[in-house]
C-alpha cells in the first residue's frame, strides 16, 4: 500500500535529489539527509516501527525528535537497522550507565518523516491513539511485526509454578479511557486474526489519574500460537515464552479441539485416525472432540462409502466457519 507519494513530501521538505526510485530529503532547516523509496510504501519494517514508537519509543513534541530506549540490545539493533534500511542514515546511540539501558535518537528528518505518516507525536497517555487502517488490514506478516514489536516493549511473559501467561497493559488519562478501549479492542482482533485469543480486557488504577487498560493471553495452546504466528525479538522473553510452554505436562483445555481445526484447516478432509496422529491423542478422546465440534456446526461427517457394517467417515470444517 502507498503510503505517501512525490506530492506530500515535496510540500514538507527540501528534495536534494531523486535517484533510483529513491529521494534525498532534508528539512529546510537541518543538516541530515535521509532517503527513501519513492512511492513510500507500508510494509513489516514500517509496523515494526510504529509498534516500538507506540511502546518505548515517542516523537518528542518540543525537541520534534524521536527517542527510544531499551534495557534489551536485541530491540535497540532491531530498531536501528529498520531506521537504516527505511532512511539510510545509522541513528545515534548512547548507552546510560547510571540507568542502565540504551538510547537511539533518529534526526528530526525522520521524526517529521513519520508524522506525516500518522506516526504520534507527544505524550502517548495524553491523546487518542489508533491503530492505522493498513495494518489492521495488512498481511498477516504486517500484523505480526506490529505485534511483535510492541509486545516486545510493553508484554511480559510470566512463569511461575502455576501461572504461565503473556501480560499486556498500557496507560491512558482516564479522559481517553473509551478510545483506549477502541484501541485495546483494534489490538485483540489483531491477535485474534493470528489464531492468539487473549482474555477480556481488564481495568487497573494507576497514579496520577491514570487508567491501565490490558489482557492476558493464557493456556499452551495460545501460547504456542504466539511463538510460531509473532514471537518475541528480545532473546530473553523468547526464551521464557518458550519454558512457559514446555512447563505444561498435558495438553491444555480446549487445546485437542484447536489443534483438530487447524488440522482439518491445512490438510481438508481427514479420518479420525488421521486427525488422532496429527493431533497426538487417543482416538476416543478424537471422536469425543470432533462430535463435540460437530454439534457447535464447525465440523460436518461426510460418509465416503460404507461395506456391510463398516462406514468410511471423514470430517470437514463447515463451509460457514471455514
Amino acid at each position: 500500500m502507498n503510503l505517501l507519494e512525490l506530492e506530500d513530501i515535496k510540500k514538507n521538505f527540501r528534495i536534494v535529489k531523486i535517484e533510483n526510485n529513491n529521494a534525498y530529503l532534508k528539512l529546510h532547516r537541518g543538516r541530515y539527509i535521509i532517503k527513501v523509496a519513492i512511492p513510500f510504501k507500508t510494509d513489516e519494517k514500517l509496523a515494526s516501527l510504529f509498534g516500538h514508537i507506540l511502546g518505548d519509543g515517542c516523537i518528542k513534541s518540543k525537541e520534534g525528535n524521536i527517542y527510544y530506549t531499551n534495557k534489551s540490545k536485541d530491540l535497540i539493533d532491531e530498531f536501528k537497522a529498520i531506521i537504516e534500511e527505511l532512511f539510510g542514515i545509522e541513528p545515534k546511540t548512547n548507552f546510560n550507565q547510571k540507568r542502565r539501558f540504551y538510547e537511539v535518537y533518529p534526526p528530526k528528518t525522520i521524526a517529521r518523516f513519520l508524522v506525516l505518516c500518522g506516526f504520534p507525536k507527544g505524550p502517548k497517555t495524553e491523546q487518542i491513539i489508533t491503530i492505522p487502517s493498513w495494518i489492521k488490514e495488512g498481511s498477516k506478516e504486517v500484523k505480526a511485526s506490529f505485534v511483535r514489536a510492541l509486545f516486545d516493549d510493553e508484554g511480559t511473559v510470566i512463569n511461575s509454578k502455576r501461572n504461565f501467561v503473556i501480560s499486556f497493559g498500557m496507560n491512558k488519562q482516564k479522559l481517553l479511557l473509551e478510545s483506549h478501549k477502541v484501541f485495546m479492542k483494534d489490538i485483540r482482533q489483531i491477535l485474534i486474526s493470528l489464531e492468539i485469543f487473549p482474555n477480556e480486557v481488564f481495568e487497573r488504577k494507576q497514579p496520577k489519574e491514570a487508567t491501565q487498560l490490558g489482557f492476558h493471553i493464557y493456556k499452551r495452546y495460545n501460547l504456542i500460537k504466539f511463538l510460531q504466528n509473532v514471537g518475541f525479538t528480545d532473546n530473553k522473553k523468547q526464551q521464557k515464552l518458550i519454558t512457559a510452554i514446555n512447563s505444561y505436562k498435558t495438553y491444555g483445555r480446549y487445546e485437542t479441539k484447536m489443534r483438530i481445526l487447524d488440522a482439518l484447516k491445512t490438510k481438508g478432509k481427514l479420518r479420525t485416525k488421521d486427525l488422532s496422529l496429527i493431533v497426538n491423542r487417543d482416538r476416543k478422546v478424537i471422536w469425543k472432540n470432533l462430535h463435540k465440534l460437530s454439534q457447535e456446526g464447525l465440523l460436518k461427517k461426510i460418509l465416503v462409502s460404507k461395506k456391510g457394517t463398516i462406514e468410511r467417515v471423514f470430517w470437514e470444517l463447515n463451509n460457514l466457519n471455514s
